[in-house]
């Protein structure tokens, strides 16, 4: 399957509500001390031994309060897709598509594989301020997808710190480019003189 076939059937499958795959019970990290394993609506994979160089595809999915915040989806081959800022009560219906070297792989450098054994969902235990859901989601190169989804509160333990940083990340790569498309939207937007 093409690239270009792969994203489009992605973001398909995002925009009908697929979420990541469901928990399986593993060892802990901090951040998951406060939190409880749930299932989800997809199918399970196998979680051990992947790789992050068997990542062809991540995207990553905010919601706050059932709202989308942000979508960033980053192929290994350069492709990225971006719309929103990830900032509560920001809401950007600009879509970036396009392609870009140098983002996908210092993005997938925040994981390693002990790390993707507890891919998963998972909910705080005490989930305090207006409710987000953060997905980080990946198609591995045998063609299986998994990946983490939690629940918390913007004023409650979040993600573990690894998650955190991929996310920013991810953010701060795609930013130059997606602050650019919402300058063309804004100019483009202006009454002319």
């Amino acid at each position: 399957m093409s690239a270009p076939t792969r994203l489009v059937l992605l973001l398909c499958c995002l925009l009908s509500g697929c979420t990541s795959p469901t928990s399986v019970e593993r060892p802990k990290t901090p951040a998951q001390e406060t939190s409880t394993p749930i299932a989800t609506s997809a199918t399970p994979s196998k979680v051990t031994g992947y790789r992050p160089d068997d990542i062809e595809i991540l995207w990553i999915i905010l919601k706050i309060e059932k709202k989308d915040s942000l979508f960033i989806l980053l192929d290994r081959d350069g492709s990225v897709n971006r719309q929103g800022t990830g900032i509560e009560g920001e809401e950007q219906s600009a879509l970036y598509i396009g392609k870009h070297s140098g983002i996908f792989e210092p993005v997938v450098a925040y994981l390693d594989e002990e790390f993707l054994k507890n891919m998963g969902g998972y909910k705080s235990n005490d989930i305090q301020g207006k409710v987000c859901v953060l997905q980080v989601n990946f198609e591995f190169s045998d063609g299986t997808t998994n990946g983490f989804a939690w629940k918390y509160g913007l004023d409650s333990q979040g993600p573990p710190n690894e998650l955190c940083d991929l996310v920013a990340k991810a953010i701060e790569l795609t930013d130059p480019i997606y602050t650019e498309i919402l300058q063309k939207q804004t100019e483009g937007s202006k009454p002319s003189k």
